[in-house]
């Protein structure tokens, strides 16, 4: 029986690297141009109300988990067909983000390395701290969620004598459409991908106030992504952040002081894979651990490795190029992935409170 607990300081940070993870290199909410502030504050604000359901289903049975809470209120057919949608997510979208660091490192840092040793180099290195439990994960965040948080603010001030206001004017130009594309693609991408945390998190002590531990990750981290997106558009401006796949790495090459202080983009590199090595195995951990209770397994760490070399073989053939990738990432991507992040969770949730109501009037009566 797995008895592995987490603090909520652990599970709040977990929340932090996750939403940074793949979108730390990346302009979000760039549909809306001159006024992603707008979207991204505009998506933290819904990515709040969705996060709500999250933790609700995972507080409804005080000391149990999701799996527990599904199989209570469904029984086992009922939980077994919402597990598996939500845990085909968490194996699709290990494969995205996996693809996504493979994509950078070939393109940024090692050109001639074939694709397929990027990708494999990594997850094996994830599927190792999957099975070292989500105790180690979670303590692990905690140590270099510091180093992220100080890079985010040294970079802001390094660049800040690039920066140009005139590249956030006029606001409010295109009307409030372009505002709210570009907030649907920030809910889907990254905020409300935290769906998968209903697969990870264990069962929590009572003091442990899950609200608090979504929303805490989803401003921190929010606000972590408007600061980085702000400074790309300053520094670069709408044309050159939408032709650039990954505008941070170039706002940071930005960076020239004399010759002892430049190629900083290098520690940009640094973060993105720290954060996004952090991703990739809560999505793997995801992925196992559902994979085993599907199959009536209590424990998941056998399973790890042949679902590795699944989410490996998945990533490879999933994307003929870079440039479908990115076209699938941010036009197919939001319209695809609000079907497990949101639709299903509101189902799930109307089903279960629906239920749960329901069994709590014959306690009334008696």
């Amino acid at each position: 029986m797995n008895n592995e607990k987490i603090s909520q300081k652990q599970a709040i940070v977990m929340i932090i690297m996750y939403i940074i993870g793949s979108s730390s290199l990346m302009v979000m909410g760039l549909e809306a141009k001159m006024d992603i502030w707008l979207a991204i504050l505009l998506a933290m604000a819904v990515g709040a109300l969705i996060m709500l359901i999250y933790a609700r289903l995972l507080s409804l049975l005080p000391g149990k988990d999701f799996y527990d809470t599904l199989e209570f209120f469904l029984g086992k057919i009922g939980s077994k067909i919402f597990l598996f949608i939500i845990t085909w997510f968490a194996f699709d979208l290990c494969a995205i983000v996996l693809r996504s660091y493979g994509q950078f490192v070939v393109t940024v840092g090692l050109p001639e390395t074939p694709l397929v040793v990027a990708i494999f180099m990594i997850m094996i290195i994830c599927a190792f701290a999957v099975r070292s439990g989500i105790e180690v994960i979670g303590r692990w965040s905690s140590q270099f969620v510091i180093f992220l948080i100080a890079f985010l603010f040294i970079s802001v001030l390094l660049v800040s004598q690039n920066m140009n206001i005139s590249n956030l004017l006029p606001v409010f130009d295109n009307g409030f459409a372009p505002i709210a594309r570009g907030a649907f693609g920030v809910i889907a991408f990254p905020f409300a991908e935290t769906v998968v945390f209903l697969l990870v998190f264990p069962a929590f002590k009572k003091d442990v106030s899950i609200k608090k531990v979504f929303l805490k990750g989803l401003f921190i981290g929010g606000g972590i992504i408007l600061i980085t997106s702000l400074t790309d558009m300053l520094v670069l401006g709408t044309n050159l952040s939408e032709n650039d796949y990954y505008p941070t790495f170039s706002t940071m090459a930005t960076v020239h002081y004399g010759d002892f202080l430049q190629r900083l983009e290098v520690l940009a590199a640094i973060v993105f894979i720290i954060a996004i090595f952090l991703k990739i195995s809560i999505l793997l951990f995801a992925a196992s651990k559902g994979t085993a209770k599907l199959l009536g397994f209590q424990d998941h760490k056998f399973i790890v490795i042949p679902i590795a070399f699944l989410v490996v073989n998945l990533a490879l053939i999933s994307f003929d190029s870079m440039i479908f990738f990115h076209e699938w990432i941010f036009k197919a991507f939001p319209y695809y992935a609000c079907v497990f992040e949101i639709v299903i969770p509101i189902i799930l949730w109307i089903i279960i409170e629906i239920k749960n109501r329901k069994n709590k009037r014959p306690q009334r009566k008696s």
